[in-house]
């Protein structure tokens, strides 16, 4: 079966098992055995006595008022009345939950808010008996899937399920290829029945929030925000924070945004040649490459590319002397913008010898200059580095000729 992207792949339990074929490219109905994950009405009630036994801390307001609308945009409840709310402290960090009540029946919506996804769970009042073929339409009743935030085609929902009478007790679904990596735009989406109220629950990777939240996405601190808590914070204390995540997999996966934000304000306050190597290979590092990415963001962020280009010697000179292993953050790290600084650290890599196929590249792309071709040209490069030289040379030579800069 093909799957289109952002189509919604979803598994239904029916009342009867009689299924027609499916067309090509949409979702196919099996019948399934039990959950995957926690029912709905599970997340419901956990969401619901947290709720009720927490507090709320005054400095997650901005926080509210942005789930406020964010949740308001997401869900077409034009007389939802924010009602309750409350704060946690969880393995992902700061947290938030929150209630809304609309419609006559008392129905409710509830917000699990961490710094990494929003988890909503409804509860409809009423019997209701929902044809297989009329499941979309139901959903869309409360969510806005066709409009910003989520911008989904309803067209990508389409469930053919046989018999009229075939009546839906429970789905579970998530959207495919909206991002290589699931939890970075999928969201997943389940719903069942207790033959009395419907629940349904929708999981959306905070991504969909940027324009909605007033701190930078996907760090754990919230209230305070971060930003706040480096005012106050010494030197030593943000240099222990780095590379420390906890024990949640997606602050782990995360680490990044966290990364970044705390080795900005390092930099900001003075960041030495050995501490900043250090920081490249040495400081909680569980991969070279990512923490490269996390220390050029971190500079870029602070306006510093100069500074991170200058110390570039030193910091390559630190890859070489770990080994192959370091070869691709090695190679990488000419990822800046065109500059002085970069050209030199790039001129100087290759007069040493040192790596070629990272500052062959950064000449290819940022010269203009008839000398600089000439010693690429005259360059003796290794093997493994022949064909980005080639491929480089040839890029140069065919700009210059055409004087298209």
């Amino acid at each position: 079966m093909k799957l289109l992207i952002g189509s919604l792949i979803i598994i239904v339990g029916l009342q009867a098992v009689a299924l027609r074929g499916w067309a090509q490219d949409t979702p196919t109905f099996r019948i399934s055995a039990g959950w995957s994950h926690p029912p709905p009405a599970e997340i419901f009630q956990a969401a619901e006595a947290r709720l009720a036994g927490g507090p709320f801390d005054p400095l997650a307001e901005s926080l509210l008022r942005a789930a406020d609308t964010f949740t308001r945009a997401l869900f077409r409840l034009p007389d939802a009345k924010l009602d309750r709310s409350s704060t946690y402290r969880g393995p992902d960090g700061d947290c938030m939950i929150a209630s809304w009540k609309f419609g006559a029946a008392a129905n409710i919506l509830l917000l699990n808010d961490t710094p990494y996804q929003s988890i909503f769970s409804l509860r409809l009042r009423g019997t209701r008996q929902i044809p297989a073929d009329g499941l979309i339409s139901f959903l869309q009743e409360s969510i806005a899937f066709k409009v910003l935030p989520l911008n989904l085609n309803p067209t990508e929902f389409s469930i053919d399920a046989g018999p009229v009478s075939s009546s839906v007790l429970y789905f579970a679904g998530s959207t495919t290829l909206r991002s290589p990596y699931e939890l970075v735009r999928d969201i997943q989406i389940q719903g069942s029945t207790d033959g009395t109220d419907w629940y349904i629950s929708m999981v959306l990777p905070k991504v969909y929030a940027k324009s909605y939240y007033p701190e930078p996405l996907l760090i754990p601190e919230r209230f305070p925000a971060l930003s706040e808590l480096l005012a106050s914070w010494s030197f030593d204390h943000i240099w222990s924070e780095v590379g420390t995540t906890g024990e949640s997999p997606l602050a782990h996966m995360w680490a990044k945004e966290r990364n970044s934000m705390l080795i900005a304000e390092l930099v900001r306050r003075g960041l030495s040649v050995q501490q900043f190597v250090d920081l490249l290979v040495s400081k909680d590092v569980p991969n070279l490459h990512t923490r490269l990415g996390e220390v050029w963001t971190g500079f870029a962020n602070a306006h510093a590319e100069g500074l991170y280009a200058r110390y570039g010697t030193a910091a390559l000179h630190r890859y070489a002397e770990i080994g192959p292993k370091a070869a691709e953050p090695a190679e990488g790290y000419f990822i800046g913008d065109c500059s002085a600084e970069f050209d030199a650290l790039a001129k100087a890599t290759l007069k040493e010898q040192i790596y070629w196929v990272g500052p062959i590249r950064y000449i290819s792309r940022c010269s203009n200059s008839a000398q600089d071709l000439h010693m690429l040209e005259a360059l003796t490069v290794p093997e493994r580095a022949s064909e980005p030289w080639k491929f480089a040379v040839g890029q140069m030579r065919r700009r210059l000729q055409s004087g298209r800069y």
